[in-house]
Protein backbone atom coordinates (compact mmCIF):
# COMPACT_ATOMS: atom_id res chain seq x y z
CA UNK A 1 0.00 0.00 0.00
CA UNK A 2 1.07 3.64 -0.65
CA UNK A 3 0.66 5.56 2.60
CA UNK A 4 -1.16 8.92 2.78
CA UNK A 5 -1.05 9.08 -1.02
CA UNK A 6 -3.66 12.17 -1.44
CA UNK A 7 -0.46 14.25 0.89
CA UNK A 8 2.23 13.20 -1.63
CA UNK A 9 -0.23 14.41 -4.54
CA UNK A 10 -0.42 17.80 -3.00
CA UNK A 11 3.47 18.36 -3.24
CA UNK A 12 3.02 17.89 -6.93
CA UNK A 13 4.07 20.05 -10.16
CA UNK A 14 4.37 20.29 -13.35
CA UNK A 15 7.74 20.62 -15.57
CA UNK A 16 7.71 20.63 -19.15
CA UNK A 17 10.50 18.99 -21.66
CA UNK A 18 12.09 21.26 -24.77
CA UNK A 19 10.14 19.25 -26.93
CA UNK A 20 6.74 19.82 -24.66
CA UNK A 21 6.35 16.69 -23.10
CA UNK A 22 4.26 16.98 -19.48
CA UNK A 23 5.93 15.67 -16.55
CA UNK A 24 4.53 15.01 -13.42
CA UNK A 25 7.21 15.30 -10.14
CA UNK A 26 6.92 15.16 -6.30
CA UNK A 27 8.55 17.83 -5.13
CA UNK A 28 8.36 18.34 -1.55
CA UNK A 29 11.19 19.67 1.57
CA UNK A 30 14.07 21.88 1.90
CA UNK A 31 17.83 21.45 1.57
CA UNK A 32 19.97 20.02 -0.82
CA UNK A 33 18.02 18.62 -3.79
CA UNK A 34 17.44 14.95 -3.36
CA UNK A 35 16.28 13.39 -6.96
CA UNK A 36 14.55 10.26 -7.20
CA UNK A 37 14.78 8.31 -10.65
CA UNK A 38 12.35 5.23 -10.77
CA UNK A 39 13.21 1.91 -12.46
CA UNK A 40 11.65 1.02 -15.53
CA UNK A 41 7.44 1.64 -15.88
CA UNK A 42 8.09 2.54 -11.99
CA UNK A 43 5.78 5.71 -10.40
CA UNK A 44 7.60 8.09 -8.33
CA UNK A 45 5.00 7.89 -5.59
CA UNK A 46 6.26 4.20 -5.28
CA UNK A 47 9.03 5.84 -3.64
CA UNK A 48 7.24 7.19 -0.30
CA UNK A 49 9.58 5.40 2.02
CA UNK A 50 12.85 7.46 0.68
CA UNK A 51 10.36 10.74 -0.24
CA UNK A 52 8.78 10.95 3.10
CA UNK A 53 12.33 10.15 5.06
CA UNK A 54 14.31 12.80 3.20
CA UNK A 55 12.44 15.28 2.48
CA UNK A 56 13.01 15.92 6.71
CA UNK A 57 16.44 17.50 5.17
CA UNK A 58 16.37 17.37 1.92
CA UNK A 59 14.54 18.76 -1.35
CA UNK A 60 12.84 15.39 -2.61
CA UNK A 61 12.03 15.86 -6.20
CA UNK A 62 10.47 12.42 -7.40
CA UNK A 63 10.18 12.15 -11.29
CA UNK A 64 7.45 10.68 -13.14
CA UNK A 65 9.71 10.52 -16.43
CA UNK A 66 7.89 10.39 -19.68
CA UNK A 67 4.82 7.66 -20.15
CA UNK A 68 4.98 6.68 -16.38
CA UNK A 69 2.66 6.92 -13.52
CA UNK A 70 1.19 10.87 -13.70
CA UNK A 71 3.20 12.13 -16.76
CA UNK A 72 2.09 12.71 -20.10
CA UNK A 73 1.63 9.46 -22.13
CA UNK A 74 3.20 10.83 -25.37
CA UNK A 75 3.70 9.33 -28.76
CA UNK A 76 7.44 9.47 -28.40
CA UNK A 77 10.66 9.76 -27.01
CA UNK A 78 10.90 6.40 -25.15
CA UNK A 79 14.23 6.22 -25.58
CA UNK A 80 17.43 6.71 -22.23
CA UNK A 81 18.55 9.35 -24.41
CA UNK A 82 15.22 11.41 -24.38
CA UNK A 83 15.16 10.63 -20.97
CA UNK A 84 18.63 12.00 -19.83
CA UNK A 85 17.41 15.18 -22.24
CA UNK A 86 13.94 15.72 -20.25
CA UNK A 87 16.80 15.36 -16.63
CA UNK A 88 18.48 18.17 -17.68
CA UNK A 89 15.45 19.93 -18.76
CA UNK A 90 13.74 19.35 -15.37
CA UNK A 91 16.89 20.16 -13.66
CA UNK A 92 17.28 23.75 -15.35
CA UNK A 93 13.45 24.77 -15.10
CA UNK A 94 13.67 23.83 -11.21
CA UNK A 95 17.20 25.39 -11.16
CA UNK A 96 18.37 22.54 -9.26
CA UNK A 97 22.27 22.15 -9.03
CA UNK A 98 24.32 20.56 -6.31
CA UNK A 99 22.05 17.28 -6.32
CA UNK A 100 21.97 13.94 -4.82
CA UNK A 101 20.48 11.50 -7.42
CA UNK A 102 19.50 8.04 -6.57
CA UNK A 103 18.37 6.37 -9.80
CA UNK A 104 16.39 2.78 -9.31
CA UNK A 105 17.23 0.05 -11.75
CA UNK A 106 16.83 1.67 -15.22
CA UNK A 107 16.77 4.97 -13.41
CA UNK A 108 21.08 4.34 -12.95
CA UNK A 109 20.86 4.19 -17.28
CA UNK A 110 19.23 7.81 -16.79
CA UNK A 111 21.97 8.99 -14.97
CA UNK A 112 24.83 7.16 -17.04
CA UNK A 113 23.11 8.62 -19.98
CA UNK A 114 22.80 12.19 -18.41
CA UNK A 115 26.23 12.18 -17.65
CA UNK A 116 27.59 11.03 -20.93
CA UNK A 117 25.52 13.64 -22.39
CA UNK A 118 25.57 16.73 -20.23
CA UNK A 119 28.49 15.96 -17.69
CA UNK A 120 28.90 15.94 -13.57
CA UNK A 121 28.31 20.31 -13.21
CA UNK A 122 24.90 19.90 -11.48
CA UNK A 123 25.46 16.85 -9.64
CA UNK A 124 27.16 16.35 -6.46
CA UNK A 125 26.45 12.27 -5.56
CA UNK A 126 25.37 9.45 -6.79
CA UNK A 127 22.91 6.71 -5.30
CA UNK A 128 23.11 3.06 -7.93
CA UNK A 129 20.66 1.01 -7.01
CA UNK A 130 20.89 -2.24 -8.44
CA UNK A 131 21.33 -1.85 -12.82
CA UNK A 132 23.47 -3.88 -14.59
CA UNK A 133 26.51 -2.20 -16.52
CA UNK A 134 24.70 -3.95 -19.57
CA UNK A 135 21.87 -6.77 -19.62
CA UNK A 136 22.79 -7.92 -23.32
CA UNK A 137 24.91 -11.05 -23.06
CA UNK A 138 27.81 -10.86 -25.79
CA UNK A 139 28.49 -14.40 -26.48
CA UNK A 140 32.67 -14.39 -26.52
CA UNK A 141 32.40 -12.98 -23.12
CA UNK A 142 33.72 -15.62 -20.25
CA UNK A 143 30.77 -16.51 -17.70
CA UNK A 144 32.97 -14.28 -15.06
CA UNK A 145 32.35 -11.46 -17.52
CA UNK A 146 28.77 -12.18 -17.86
CA UNK A 147 28.58 -11.83 -13.99
CA UNK A 148 30.84 -9.02 -13.74
CA UNK A 149 28.47 -7.29 -15.80
CA UNK A 150 25.60 -7.76 -15.08
CA UNK A 151 24.17 -9.13 -18.45
CA UNK A 152 21.20 -11.57 -18.10
CA UNK A 153 19.70 -11.39 -21.64
CA UNK A 154 20.66 -12.34 -25.22
CA UNK A 155 19.17 -10.37 -27.84
CA UNK A 156 16.28 -13.02 -28.24
CA UNK A 157 15.24 -12.90 -25.11
CA UNK A 158 15.07 -8.79 -25.49
CA UNK A 159 13.36 -9.06 -28.40
CA UNK A 160 10.64 -12.01 -27.13
CA UNK A 161 9.81 -9.90 -23.97
CA UNK A 162 9.41 -6.70 -25.44
CA UNK A 163 6.73 -8.28 -28.04
CA UNK A 164 5.27 -10.07 -24.95
CA UNK A 165 4.67 -6.84 -23.46
CA UNK A 166 3.42 -4.84 -26.68
CA UNK A 167 1.21 -7.67 -27.44
CA UNK A 168 -2.46 -8.70 -26.46
CA UNK A 169 -1.10 -10.39 -22.93
CA UNK A 170 1.04 -7.16 -22.21
CA UNK A 171 -0.35 -6.41 -18.70
CA UNK A 172 -0.26 -9.75 -17.47
CA UNK A 173 3.37 -10.64 -18.71
CA UNK A 174 4.09 -7.18 -16.87
CA UNK A 175 2.52 -9.00 -13.75
CA UNK A 176 4.15 -12.43 -13.70
CA UNK A 177 7.41 -10.34 -14.30
CA UNK A 178 7.37 -7.83 -11.32
CA UNK A 179 5.90 -10.21 -8.92
CA UNK A 180 8.57 -12.71 -9.60
CA UNK A 181 11.26 -9.26 -8.41
CA UNK A 182 10.55 -9.46 -4.51
CA UNK A 183 11.34 -11.79 -1.94
CA UNK A 184 7.97 -14.23 -0.71
CA UNK A 185 8.31 -12.15 2.54
CA UNK A 186 7.40 -8.79 0.90
CA UNK A 187 3.17 -8.26 1.57
CA UNK A 188 1.55 -9.19 -1.43
CA UNK A 189 -0.80 -6.76 -1.22
CA UNK A 190 2.26 -4.35 -1.57
CA UNK A 191 3.56 -6.27 -4.41
CA UNK A 192 0.05 -5.62 -6.05
CA UNK A 193 0.07 -2.06 -5.82
CA UNK A 194 3.40 -1.53 -6.96
CA UNK A 195 2.14 -3.55 -10.50
CA UNK A 196 -1.12 -0.88 -10.47
CA UNK A 197 1.06 2.13 -10.72
CA UNK A 198 3.59 0.29 -13.20
CA UNK A 199 0.49 -0.18 -16.01
CA UNK A 200 -0.48 3.15 -15.93
CA UNK A 201 2.22 3.01 -18.45
CA UNK A 202 1.10 1.73 -21.73
CA UNK A 203 2.48 -1.34 -22.54
CA UNK A 204 3.28 -0.63 -26.13
CA UNK A 205 5.68 2.49 -24.76
CA UNK A 206 7.38 0.53 -22.15
CA UNK A 207 8.24 -1.76 -24.83
CA UNK A 208 9.71 0.30 -26.99
CA UNK A 209 11.60 2.10 -23.95
CA UNK A 210 12.80 -1.45 -22.76
CA UNK A 211 14.10 -2.13 -26.30
CA UNK A 212 15.76 0.59 -25.91
CA UNK A 213 17.52 0.30 -22.40
CA UNK A 214 18.41 -3.46 -22.19
CA UNK A 215 21.01 -3.53 -24.91
CA UNK A 216 22.60 -0.40 -23.43
CA UNK A 217 26.02 -0.69 -22.51
CA UNK A 218 27.52 1.74 -19.94
CA UNK A 219 30.73 0.13 -18.82
CA UNK A 220 32.87 3.44 -20.54
CA UNK A 221 30.70 6.13 -18.70
CA UNK A 222 30.86 3.94 -15.23
CA UNK A 223 34.59 3.69 -15.67
CA UNK A 224 34.81 7.44 -15.67
CA UNK A 225 32.48 8.61 -13.28
CA UNK A 226 34.59 10.72 -10.32
CA UNK A 227 31.70 11.68 -8.20
CA UNK A 228 31.18 10.22 -4.74
CA UNK A 229 28.70 7.37 -5.40
CA UNK A 230 27.15 4.15 -2.92
CA UNK A 231 26.54 1.06 -4.94
CA UNK A 232 23.21 -0.77 -3.82
CA UNK A 233 22.55 -4.52 -4.54
CA UNK A 234 20.89 -7.59 -3.61
CA UNK A 235 21.42 -11.16 -3.34
CA UNK A 236 18.15 -12.28 -4.69
CA UNK A 237 17.89 -9.52 -7.75
CA UNK A 238 17.86 -10.21 -11.59
CA UNK A 239 21.15 -8.76 -11.97
CA UNK A 240 23.84 -10.92 -9.74
CA UNK A 241 25.92 -9.13 -6.65
CA UNK A 242 29.09 -8.92 -8.38
CA UNK A 243 27.68 -6.85 -10.95
CA UNK A 244 27.64 -4.19 -8.20
CA UNK A 245 30.38 -5.21 -7.14
CA UNK A 246 32.24 -4.83 -10.23
CA UNK A 247 30.43 -1.12 -11.16
CA UNK A 248 31.39 0.12 -6.95
CA UNK A 249 35.16 -1.53 -7.85
CA UNK A 250 35.13 0.74 -11.25
CA UNK A 251 34.60 3.93 -9.26
CA UNK A 252 36.70 5.51 -7.32
CA UNK A 253 35.82 5.40 -3.69
CA UNK A 254 32.64 4.06 -3.99
CA UNK A 255 30.11 2.73 -1.49
CA UNK A 256 28.68 -0.80 -1.42
CA UNK A 257 26.11 -2.24 0.01
CA UNK A 258 24.40 -5.68 -0.69
CA UNK A 259 21.22 -6.74 0.49
CA UNK A 260 20.65 -10.58 1.70
CA UNK A 261 17.70 -12.18 0.72
CA UNK A 262 17.05 -12.65 4.76
CA UNK A 263 17.15 -8.95 4.75
CA UNK A 264 14.58 -8.21 1.66
CA UNK A 265 17.23 -8.58 -0.46
CA UNK A 266 15.17 -8.42 -3.99
CA UNK A 267 15.14 -5.93 -6.85
CA UNK A 268 12.92 -3.74 -4.95
CA UNK A 269 15.41 -3.41 -1.82
CA UNK A 270 14.52 -0.32 -1.11
CA UNK A 271 10.93 -0.64 -1.03
CA UNK A 272 10.94 -4.10 1.11
CA UNK A 273 13.25 -3.21 3.91
CA UNK A 274 13.29 0.74 3.46
CA UNK A 275 14.34 1.49 6.73
CA UNK A 276 17.59 -0.49 6.36
CA UNK A 277 18.05 1.54 3.14
CA UNK A 278 17.49 5.07 3.87
CA UNK A 279 19.80 4.34 6.71
CA UNK A 280 22.58 3.08 4.51
CA UNK A 281 21.99 6.20 2.29
CA UNK A 282 22.09 8.49 4.95
CA UNK A 283 25.31 7.32 6.16
CA UNK A 284 26.62 7.74 2.98
CA UNK A 285 25.37 11.33 2.47
CA UNK A 286 26.98 11.70 6.09
CA UNK A 287 30.29 10.88 5.05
Amino acid sequence: MIRDKAALDRHRRDVYTNDGVRLSVIDTGHGQPFLILPAWSNAAIEYWRQIDDFARDHRVIAVDMRGHGASEKCEHGYRVSRLAADLEDLLSELDVTDAVVMGHSMGCSVIWAYLDLFGPEKLARLILVDQAATQLIQPWWTRQEQLDYGCCNTIEDIFDLCADLAGPAGEQKTRDLFLGLFTSGFPAEEAEAIVEEVLKMPRRHAAALMLDHAPRDWRDVISRIELPTLVVGARKSVFPAESQEWIASRIPGAALEIFEEADGGSHFMCMENAGRFNAVVRGFLAN
